[in-house]
């Protein structure tokens, strides 16, 4: 007999999105009597709590619960709180899941020190074409962040991102689950704890989740703001953890010393737009389209100046990142 899953959804103004997540979570391979789904609305001021109750009202399996002004943490935490399933896997409202998602992440706990697994990020079939190169750069950079992964077979690992995960309900809990004042990165700091713990995670390639990504440069340069900030955060929270925090200032070293060799071989100069050419060479080899690589090279360019603006000026005065 299969485990009794609880999948956990948090949702704040998703009312776009919400619809296609419900559905495609309703078509999961999986029975029924051993599913249960909750969806945490936080105080949303659009229509999205009108549309998880109509699902609700239709579905047993289907429950939709309340906060306010709290966060994605402690809507995960609330979720796993009042479910008592075995394992409690999570995505987000932006996020479509393959009907053998539940499937392939239970796949994953090969033993019983595995305590959470993770799955594969792909673009949904009606993605912008912004959304899509903003994966591309995810997924060009994954080995840096641990956001996306290229893996094609089980793996342990370091990190899932909560879009695309499962816990043991039980570890989660003893663990006190995910930082509630914490997000982005609340994911991040909950996988560092469970493996400091001496817990192990895994990464199932066939656990797939399509997931829509910012739709505009705006909407990219504030994440990559967020995400610096929140590494920093970690960082004077636990020490160096994660390869992401030794890049800024190898970064900034790197540019140090380029800019004291140019002082004396001003053809030095030319350095970073060689660089550049040949990072497009390189895109230009992957992506086949010209188009796609001149976008993603100016994704990798804002990316790196807002990550390491949000990570440094953090890191600078101090302040914790925090969802409120």
């Amino acid at each position: 007999m299969k485990p009794e899953v609880c999948v956990v959804v948090p949702a704040y103004n998703e009312e776009r999105r919400i619809e296609a997540c419900i559905r495609s979570l309703l078509e999961l391979n999986y029975p029924r009597d051993r599913l249960k789904l909750i969806f945490v609305d936080d105080c949303s001021t659009d229509s999205t709590p009108e549309i998880i109750k109509r699902y609700a009202a239709e579905h047993e399996h289907v429950l939709y619960l309340k906060t306010c002004g709290s966060g994605p943490s402690k809507a995960r935490n609330l979720g796993a709180e009042v479910c008592d399933a075995e394992f409690v896997a999570f995505t987000d409202a932006d996020c479509l899941v393959d009907r053998e998602w539940l499937n392939e992440l239970l796949r994953g706990f090969v033993s019983e020190d595995v305590a959470g697994v993770g799955g594969a990020q792909r673009s949904p079939d009606d993605e912008h074409s912004f959304g899509r190169r903003v994966q591309l750069f995810l997924e060009l950079t994954g080995i840096v962040g641990e956001y996306t992964k290229s893996s094609q077979a089980l793996a342990e690992v370091e990190h899932n991102p909560s879009c695309n995960s499962m816990y043991r309900r039980r570890v989660l809990l003893e663990l006190g689950g995910f930082q509630e004042d914490l997000w982005p990165g609340e994911d991040v700091e909950l996988d560092y704890r469970l493996r400091r713990a001496g817990y192990r995670l895994m990464y199932s390639p066939s656990a797939v989740v399509r997931h829509y990504r910012p739709q505009g440069w705006r909407a990219f340069a504030r994440m990559m703001l967020s995400y610096g900030g929140v590494q920093a955060y970690l960082l004077r929270k636990y020490g160096f953890f994660r390869k992401l925090h030794y890049l800024p200032f190898v970064l900034l070293a790197c540019t140090l010393l380029w800019g004291a060799a140019a002082l004396a071989f001003p053809q030095l100069l030319l350095l970073p737009l060689v660089l550049v050419l040949l990072a497009f060479l390189r895109l230009l080899s992957i992506s086949r389209s010209p188009a796609d690589a001149a976008h993603v090279l100016a994704l990798c360019m804002v990316a790196v100046v807002f990550w390491n603006l949000g990570f440094f000026s953090r890191l600078l005065r101090g302040e914790a990142v925090s969802y409120k």
